[in-house]
């Protein structure tokens, strides 16, 4: 048998509470955001990251060594896909 609780609220204390558990909700929502959003960077990014150069960069990208992406002339990079890629993520390091 399922146990119910009953409670008396007013309309105004009811929209109040569920006004109240929807900003929790979109807050909590909002934070994961924040916390999944990747970095993405360009290649002078990626040059001072590393402290390589330019050429360098272009090398690791034809040999398949850093992941990216081209959008219209512009090479964009993922900063957490470069990380795993080198091997230089957190994650990375904890397994080894």
């Amino acid at each position: 048998m399922e146990n119910y609780i009953t409670v008396n609220l007013t309309l105004d204390e009811f929209k109040d509470t569920i006004r109240d558990v929807v900003t929790d909700c979109f807050n909590e929502n909002e934070t994961n955001k924040q916390e999944t959003q990747d970095e993405i960077l360009t290649r002078d990014d990626v040059s001072k990251l590393f402290n390589i150069s330019e050429t360098t960069i272009w090398k690791y990208m034809k040999d398949g060594r850093l992941p990216f992406r081209k959008i219209g002339r512009r090479v964009l990079f993922s900063k957490t896909e470069i990380l795993e890629a080198t091997g230089l993520d957190n994650k990375s390091r904890r397994d080894k």
